[in-house]
């Protein structure tokens, strides 16, 4: 057999080539669907209540009964660092992110080496944790489901040292981050009730039984020291515990009317069918499960649910005391899954929601392989042993190492064989880039085949958020247009919810990401759409030589700054009289500028108005206050008017641009640049087409 300091080795140069892996990938994930509204809606409302800078976004918010504890940790790492630059924050939030999971990871392997008393099966649980090609992924972003799945992972690894050794330290270090673990998702609630049932449990099959005022006592300053835990680390419960947990409780149990309540209702792609959010089959978690978790790792968890089953019905004290967490974990995992598939609540986008049933699954998997080597090792000589069983770990991870290779750095949409060989092509039967990380590469593919300014159209909000994390000013060439009307020259769609994979506006395919899995990310090319035919004038304005200026010695350009606000609710407007240049073509204005607020969300508009013969012929707003999620921050901001296509400007018409504020917060505008220009509609060539490449 290996020595334990071979596997040390071992695990060592696993653990060193994984973390290096890891963290070298870190800037080839994009932004998820959720980061930006959890960033702000939830991590940024919560560090203003416990600041004081503003209580009533987080009482009114609807994301205070999503867990905040994890959301609020990147905050405060996020103000620590200085980073006001959003690339710079989003990879400094992929990175902890990716940290945590990693810490989960260590976290696994001491867990599995106490409860198998071996190096070598903690290497192997620890393998059959971190090599989910999914999980590589997506533990640089999301932020959720990961994170909820690794405090648990550590969460267990504190209980197992709980109930080995029942005294106050471990007890106030497992209700610390079981407290965390609820506050990430208040589904953590079963592993309280779970401790206290296998503290418990352990006590009664072990031969040394604690004694009744020490159990009483332990177990006491556990509860204790668990609801303190989770008042601390979510906010909104210093407000009133009971009301607002019985609050968080009901949202979890989905009941209508509860303030602050989220509930999902778009339509769910699964099994070549497209189901109501209301209407999912009960075998979805589980159906997701078989498609999605490498064939080696069901198989070992297969012998070990087998195993698990045959041991339960013993009533021997010492196969309780060698089974019992594996006990503990069968009863959580099947407890859980059986309660939603019962239930049915509303889950999507996979299995991401019960991605905390693979710790346990882990676990399980584990003592199915020590069953299956243990049955190998019966069969071979002992010089044979150390060969067999490399062989023996090749052959479970060899898949699974190679398609997290295979596939980066999209591993968020493998499918294992059974998808690839029964449902084909995968992309019309399962949803699969659901998070938008594939935004990333499109937006890259598009600047990287255009120069100038770039007009475009996404199908869903990632194609957007994706531009804050591209390198250098590339994202100011992108002019993102709402509507398939307006006609960008690009399209990019991920067909998210839809079986058939059609594009929505007359255009032709260009690009296509994809893996082994399947695609995930069109781009098409239009051929039909608007290219500017005339500048008819730009206007760029830095404030200095403006009287009425505010002097701002934190702005970028020059001390001097235009505003508007309370006492001043016009900021500086562009006046124009329409010539000959305004005229044929679809007239359009475009503003960048650099702004500041001092409030989140102000209200505050761009606004462009045409006059004729003393009447107001066309006026039209941009809100854009949402772009402050935080005050007191400068940020660059592009605004177009693009969908005037039923407004003829005429020689002698006036055209006005200007910011027009609100009463509440003054919002600053610095090196404005403003540019009127005309569109014309004409069919172009489009490039050779690329087919299904694979990047």
């Amino acid at each position: 057999m290996l020595s334990k300091i071979r596997v040390w080795h071992l695990a060592i140069f696993c653990g060193i080539a994984y973390l290096t892996f890891g963290l070298v990938s870190i800037d080839q994930y994009g932004i998820s669907y959720d980061e930006e509204a959890q960033r702000y809606n939830n991590g940024y409302y919560n560090y203003f209540f416990i600041t004081g800078q503003d209580k009533d976004l987080l009482r009114t918010g609807n994301e205070k009964y999503h867990g905040p504890a994890f959301e609020v940790t990147l905050v405060f790492i996020e103000k620590a660092l200085g980073l006001t630059d959003k690339r710079q924050i989003y990879l400094a939030r992929h990175t902890v992110n990716f940290l945590v999971f990693f810490l989960s990871l260590v976290a696994m392997f001491f867990l599995a080496r106490g409860v198998f008393k071996d190096d070598k099966w903690g290497l192997f649980a620890s393998l059959v944790y971190g090599l989910f090609p999914r999980f590589f992924a997506e533990a640089h972003y999301n932020c959720k489901d990961i994170i909820f799945l690794s405090v648990l992972v550590i969460s267990l690894y504190t209980l197992y040292r709980f109930t080995n050794k029942p005294n106050l330290k471990w007890a106030l270090l497992h209700a610390i981050v079981t407290g965390y673990l609820v506050d990430v998702r208040i589904m953590g609630l079963f592993m309280p009730v779970a401790t206290i049932g296998f503290v418990l449990y352990n006590s009664f099959i072990s031969d040394k039984r604690l004694s009744l005022l020490r159990l009483t006592s332990v177990l006491g300053a556990y509860v204790v020291l668990q609801i303190g835990s989770i008042i601390a680390f979510w906010p909104i419960m210093w407000d009133g515990p009971m009301h607002h947990m019985m609050s968080a409780l009901k949202e979890l149990n989905r009941a209508e009317g509860v303030e602050g309540y989220f509930f999902w209702t778009g339509d769910i792609k699964y099994w070549g069918e497209i189901f109501r959010f209301d209407e999912i089959p009960r075998h979805y978690i589980l159906g997701w499960m078989l498609v999605t978790i490498p064939i080696a790792f069901q198989l070992i968890a297969g012998i070990g649910l087998v195993l698990i089953l045959i041991k339960a019905f013993s009533f021997n004290r010492k196969t309780h005391q060698e089974y019992g967490f594996l006990f503990l974990s069968f009863v959580c995992m099947v407890g859980l899954l059986s309660i939603i598939i019962i239930k049915r609540p509303s889950v999507y986008d996979g299995w991401r929601h019960m991605y905390f049933l693979y710790a346990f699954f882990v676990l399980i998997g584990t003592a199915g392989g020590k069953v299956l080597w243990d049955w190998i090792e019966g069969l071979i000589s002992e010089k044979n042993t150390k060969p067999t069983l490399a062989i023996f770990f090749l052959l479970i991870f060899g898949g699974s190492s190679y398609s997290t290779i295979s596939h980066h750095p999209y591993q968020f949409v493998y499918f294992n064989a059974i998808a690839t060989t029964f449902f084909t092509p995968v992309e019309e039967n399962f949803e699969m880039d659901y998070w938008g990380l594939g935004y990333r590469q499109g937006l890259e593919y598009v600047l990287e085949n255009e120069t100038g300014d770039i007009a475009l159209m996404v199908e869903h909000p990632p194609g957007y958020d994706n531009h804050h994390i591209l390198k250098g000013n590339e994202a100011e060439r992108l002019i993102y247009l709402q509507g398939l009307h307006k006609k960008g020259m690009y399209y990019l769609a991920d067909y998210r919810a839809k079986k058939k994979l059609e594009p929505a506006i007359s255009s032709e395919l260009v690009k296509k990401l994809e893996t082994p899995s399947g695609a995930f990310l069109w781009i098409y090319k239009t051929l039909d759409s608007l290219h500017v035919q005339n500048v008819a004038h730009i206007e760029r304005v830095d404030f200095e030589s403006e009287e009425d200026a505010l002097i701002d010695e934190t702005a970028p350009v020059g001390p001097k700054v235009d505003w508007v606000g309370p006492g001043k609710e016009y900021g500086y407007t562009l006046r124009k009289t329409a010539d000959s240049t305004y005229v044929n073509g679809i007239f359009a204005a475009r503003i960048k500028a650099k702004l500041k607020s001092e409030i989140v969300e102000p209200n505050i508009s761009y606004v462009l108005s045409i006059g004729r013969n003393g009447e107001t012929i066309y006026w039209g707003g941009k809100w854009i206050g949402y772009i402050f999620d935080k005050p007191n921050e400068w940020t660059t901001w592009n605004v177009s008017f693009d969908d005037l296509e039923s407004v003829e400007v005429k020689v002698g018409d006036e055209i006005a641009v200007y910011l027009l504020g609100g009463a509440e917060g003054r919002v600053y505008q610095d090196d404005i640049e403003i540019t009127l220009l005309t569109y014309v509609r004409e069919d172009f060539p489009t490039k050779k087409k690329l087919g299904n490449e694979t990047p």
